[in-house]
C-alpha cells in the first residue's frame, strides 16, 4: 500500500518530491520499453538527435547500394557518378537488399554494389541541409518552386498540387533554419526535388554543401518514415572507392527475404548501436 502524506507533512518537509507524468511507470523511460529496448518513437528520436549534429562516417566503413545494374563511378554520364544513395549499417544493408531486389524492381535484375570510405566522410546535420535549401530557394525561388512541383507531381498517384501552391510556400520562407515551416519545405525538397528527372537546382544544392566541406547528407525520406536506420546520400564521390558489383541470384534474394522477414531481424530494427555518430 502506498504511503499517504498529510498536507502538514509536505509543507514542513524540505525534500523535493517528484510525482512524475500521468501514465508514467517507475523504471520505464518515456521512449523505452520495460526491457530497455527503444519504442518506435524512441528510435526515431535517437536518429533525429544523431543527425542534429555534424558527424563522420569512419574510414574503412563499407557502403552498399542495390541497383538495377552494375554501378560504375567512373562513368561521368551516370547520375550515380555525382551522388549515391547508400547504406552502411548491417540492418539497412539487409533491408534494402530485400526491399529493392524482391519488391521494387518487379522481376528486373538486382546488383549489390559495394564501396569503402577512403577517409573519414563528413555528414551534414539536418540544420546544414535546411540552410543549403534556404540559400538556393532565396537566390532562385522560381526554379526551386518548379523543381519541387514537378518532382512531387511525378511521384503523386492521385493528389497532384499546382505549382502556384508551392510558389506560395516558397515565398513564405524565412532565413531561420530552425523554423518549422522551413524545415518541412527543406525535407520536401530533399524527398522529391533532388531526385526529380527535370530538376535544375540539384547541382546548386549539393555544391553549397560540398563547398562547406560536407561529403554526405542523411536520406531523410527513408529515415523519417522509419524504413531504415541511417541511410545516406554521398555527394562527394572522392571520399569513396568502389570495391565490387555482383548480380544477385534468385537464391541470394530468397536468403535476404528470409532474413528480413525473420523475428530476429525485425526485432533488431531499433537496435541502433551500428549508427556512427
Amino acid at each position: 500500500m502506498a504511503k499517504e502524506y498529510r498536507i502538514d507533512d509536505l509543507i514542513a518537509s524540505d525534500e523535493l518530491y517528484h510525482h512524475g507524468i500521468k501514465g508514467q511507470k517507475w523504471g520505464v523511460r518515456r521512449y523505452q520499453n520495460a526491457d530497455g529496448s527503444l519504442t518506435p518513437a524512441g528510435a526515431q528520436r535517437y536518429k533525429d538527435e544523431v543527425n542534429s549534429k555534424e558527424r563522420y562516417i569512419k574510414e574503412g566503413t563499407e557502403l552498399q547500394t542495390i541497383a538495377k545494374r552494375a554501378i560504375n563511378l567512373d562513368d561521368s554520364n551516370s547520375r550515380r557518378s555525382k551522388r549515391l544513395y547508400t547504406a552502411y549499417t548491417e540492418w539497412d544493408k539487409t533491408e534494402y537488399t530485400n526491399m529493392m531486389g524482391n519488391f521494387m524492381y518487379d522481376g528486373d535484375p538486382a546488383y549489390k554494389n559495394t564501396f569503402v570510405v577512403k577517409k573519414d566522410m563528413k555528414v551534414a546535420s539536418d540544420r546544414d541541409v535546411v540552410e543549403a535549401f534556404l540559400s538556393i530557394a532565396k537566390k532562385n525561388p522560381e526554379a526551386v518552386t518548379k523543381d519541387i512541383a514537378n518532382a512531387y507531381n511525378e511521384n503523386a498517384l492521385f493528389f497532384k498540387k499546382a505549382e502556384s501552391k508551392w510558389q506560395k510556400k516558397v515565398s513564405q520562407l524565412t532565413n531561420d533554419p530552425n523554423d518549422a515551416k522551413n524545415i518541412k519545405m527543406a525535407e520536401e525538397y530533399v524527398r522529391n526535388a533532388i531526385v526529380g528527372q527535370k530538376s535544375t537546382t540539384t547541382d546548386s544544392f549539393y555544391s553549397y554543401l560540398t563547398n562547406k566541406g560536407f561529403d554526405a547528407i542523411s536520406d531523410t525520406n527513408d529515415r523519417k518514415t522509419g524504413a531504415s536506420q541511417d541511410p545516406l546520400i554521398v555527394i562527394n564521390m572522392g571520399v569513396i572507392k568502389q570495391t565490387g558489383s555482383v548480380k544477385l541470384s534468385a537464391n541470394d534474394l530468397q536468403k535476404y527475404y528470409d532474413i528480413a522477414m525473420s523475428d530476429e531481424h525485425i526485432k533488431k530494427s531499433r537496435d541502433l548501436k551500428g549508427i556512427q555518430r
